[in-house]
C-alpha cells in the first residue's frame, strides 16, 4: 500500500482532479455499494500509480484511467456480488406489471454481465465515443455492438417477458433510464486523499518509529529476542486451543447441517418422498379407483387419486416459476392454496399442490405454451409428463399436481 505521509505526485494530483469524479461514479455505478465502492476508488488509484511510473498516457487518458478502473472493479464485484433475497426475487419474477418492473430497472441491471454493464454505462450514462469503450474494454467495435445490443435484448426479456411489441420503444426508454441515473458525489477526503484511509495516523506511526531507531543497538536486539521467545511461548499455549475450538466449531456446524437436512427432510413436498400436508380432508375423504372425469383438452382423462407430475428442464427456474405462478392466477386457482409459490429444493424448485381434477388439463396446457418448439406428441427432453395412483387417499374431485423445475 502507498505510505500516505507521502504527497500526492502532480500528475497524480492533476489527474484526480480532472478523472476523479468519473472514476467514483462508475464505482458506485457498477458495485452498486455505497461502502466498498470507496475501497475500490482508492483501489484504482493505487494502481494507476503504480503503473504510472513504467506507463502513462496523455492523449489518451480517459481510455487508459478506464481501463484499470474496469479491471479492479471486476475484481471487486467478483468478491462482492450484488445479491438480492430469494422474496425480492420472486416478487420481480411474479410481476408481471412492464411499468412495476421499470421502478426495479436497476435490480434487472446487475443481473447482466460485469461487462456488459461497464459497457452500457460508458456508453449511454457517460456518453463516451465507441472508440474510446473499445480502448477501454479491450473489444473491437463490432463486438462491442453485438455485446449492447444482446445486453438490451436481455433487459426486454426479463421487463417485458410476454413477446415484445415495440422493441424500439421498449430499446429508447430503456437507455433513457440508463442515461438519467444520478451521478454519485465524492466526499472531501476521497477528493484530496484518494490514495489513504481515514483510519491511518502517519504521524504517530512516524514518531514511533523515530524513537525506535534512536534505541541502542543491544537493547532493540534484546527487546526483539525477547518478543520472539514471548510469542513462540504464547503460540505453543494457544495452539492446542485453537486446535479444539476449531474443532468443536466444525462439529457444531455439521450438527447443525445434520439438523437443517433433517428438518427439510421432513418437509419436503410429496414427490421428495415424504407424504405430509396440511389439509385433514386428505385422511377423511371417499377414495374411489374407478371413477374418472373426462376433459376436452387434449382428449385427457384424470382420474381419482391420482397424481400428474410434470417435469421442466429450464435455463432460468426463477423466472419461470413466476410464469408459473402467473399462470395459476389466470387460471383461478386461490392464492391461499398450499405450495403456491413452489419450494426451493436441491436442484431447483418444485411446485406441490392440491387442485380440482377440472383444472388439471388447463395447468397442462399453460405448462406446455412456456416450453418453445414442443412437438406435437407433447414432450420432449425440456419437458416430460405421467401421472400415477396416489398410495393416499386424496379428496373427491381432486388431484395432486407436481411440478419439478430444475437447471438445464
Amino acid at each position: 500500500m502507498i505510505p500516505s505521509s507521502r504527497p500526492l505526485p502532480t500528475w497524480l494530483e492533476t489527474l484526480a482532479e480532472r478523472q476523479g469524479d468519473l472514476i467514483y461514479d462508475i464505482s458506485q455505478s457498477l458495485l452498486w455499494n455505497p461502502v466498498i465502492a470507496p475501497h475500490a476508488y482508492r483501489s484504482i488509484f493505487r494502481q494507476i500509480l503504480r503503473q504510472g511510473r513504467k506507463e502513462r498516457f496523455e492523449r489518451y487518458e480517459r481510455p487508459w484511467v478506464l481501463s484499470i478502473a474496469v479491471e479492479v472493479l471486476a475484481r471487486y464485484a467478483a468478491r462482492h456480488p450484488v445479491r438480492i433475497t430469494p422474496s425480492e426475487q420472486v416478487m420481480l419474477d411474479s410481476n408481471p406489471n412492464p411499468k412495476s418492473r421499470l421502478r426495479h430497472f436497476d435490480s434487472y441491471f446487475h443481473r447482466l454481465p460485469f461487462k456488459s454493464q461497464a459497457a452500457l454505462l460508458l456508453m449511454h450514462k457517460y456518453k463516451l465515443e465507441p472508440r474510446d469503450v473499445c480502448a477501454t474494454l479491450g473489444l473491437p467495435i463490432p463486438s462491442l455492438e453485438l455485446q449492447i445490443e444482446q445486453s438490451l435484448r436481455q433487459l426486454e426479456d426479463w421487463i417485458w417477458s410476454e413477446a415484445p411489441s415495440d422493441p424500439e420503444a421498449h430499446r429508447k426508454e430503456m437507455l433513457e433510464l440508463i442515461g438519467d441515473q444520478s451521478l454519485s458525489i465524492r466526499s472531501d477526503d476521497l477528493k484530496f486523499n484518494p490514495l489513504k484511509s481515514k483510519w491511518r495516523t502517519p504521524t504517530l506511526k512516524q514518531d514511533w518509529k523515530k524513537i525506535w531507531n534512536e534505541l541502542p543497538a543491544p537493547i532493540r536486539l534484546l527487546a526483539e529476542s525477547g518478543l520472539i521467545v514471548v510469542g513462540m511461548l504464547v503460540l505453543i499455549q494457544l495452539t492446542p486451543r485453537l486446535r479444539l475450538l476449531y474443532e468443536q466449531h466444525i462439529d457444531r456446524r455439521l450438527q447443525g447441517l445434520i439438523e437443517s437436512e433433517s428438518q427439510l427432510a421432513a418437509n419436503l413436498p410429496l414427490s421428495r418422498g415424504r407424504s405430509e400436508t396440511a389439509d385433514p380432508a386428505l385422511h377423511d375423504s371417499e377414495y374411489s379407483e374407478e371413477a374418472e372425469l373426462e376433459s376436452d383438452h387434449d382428449q385427457i382423462k384424470v382420474g381419482r387419486s391420482e397424481i400428474w407430475r410434470f417435469n421442466v428442464k429450464t435455463d432460468s427456474p426463477a423466472i419461470m416459476r413466476g410464469k408459473i405462478i402467473q399462470a395459476f392466477q389466470m387460471l383461478g386457482l386461490p392464492q391461499e392454496t398450499p405450495g403456491m409459490g413452489g419450494i426451493e429444493a436441491p436442484g431447483g424448485i418444485q411446485f406441490d399442490i392440491l387442485v380440482p381434477q377440472s383444472a388439471v388439463p388447463g395447468i397442462k396446457q399453460e405448462l406446455e405454451k412456456l416450453i418453445p418448439d414442443l412437438p406435437a406428441q407433447g414432450y420432449n427432453e425440456l419437458f416430460t409428463w405421467y401421472k400415477n395412483r396416489s398410495k393416499k387417499p386424496i379428496p373427491s374431485g381432486y388431484s395432486r399436481v407436481v411440478i419439478w423445475l430444475s437447471q438445464i
